[in-house]
């Protein structure tokens, strides 16, 4: 409690205090004339030197920047803490997005291969019955071959066939 408050509770005191117009008191009360009371009072916040006023008002000043200051430190770590939380969302949603942008790359490369295979069975079956076809057409030429040298041997007129 600041001195200026004491005074003000002494005065509060006083004002509420009874008035004694009797020459005696009761036992274990002390009785002041109430003009010389708040006399007293008057010189002691008269007496009080202005540093004590100005240091009084200087710590109420400290104690309000010290208010806003705390005030303040809570909007800055409220804000930090909220930026944290995005960026850890932000990372998140980083995160997911690498994660499902490796799995698109893994099915990708699935079905590559599996195109990649498709093309080289089709490919392989193509060659197979190119080969096939090949293969006949040269057995018809080479037996169109022998029975040309066989006839030329003999001497027979080529047949149509």
């Amino acid at each position: 409690m600041d001195i200026f408050q004491v005074i003000d509770e002494l005065e509060r005191l006083g004002d509420k205090g009874d008035r004694w117009w009797r020459f005696y008191s009761l036992p274990g009360e002390t009785v002041l004339p109430a003009e010389q009371f708040f006399d007293l009072t008057d010189k002691i916040r008269a007496s009080i030197p202005q540093e004590v006023s100005t240091a009084d008002q200087i710590t109420r000043e400290r104690d309000k920047i010290l208010a806003e200051a705390h005030e303040e430190r809570n909007k800055i770590i409220n804000a930090a803490r909220e930026q944290a939380a995005l960026l850890v969302s932000n990372d998140r949603v980083v995160q997911e997005a690498q994660e499902r942008a490796a799995e698109t790359v893994r099915q990708a490369q699935v079905e590559a291969q599996s195109i990649r295979d498709e093309a080289n069975n089709w490919a392989r079956e193509v060659m197979a019955r190119l080969e096939d076809y090949t293969s006949r057409v040269l057995a018809t030429v080479q037996k169109s071959r022998r029975l040309m040298d066989e006839r030329m041997r003999t001497g027979q007129p080529a047949e149509e066939e």
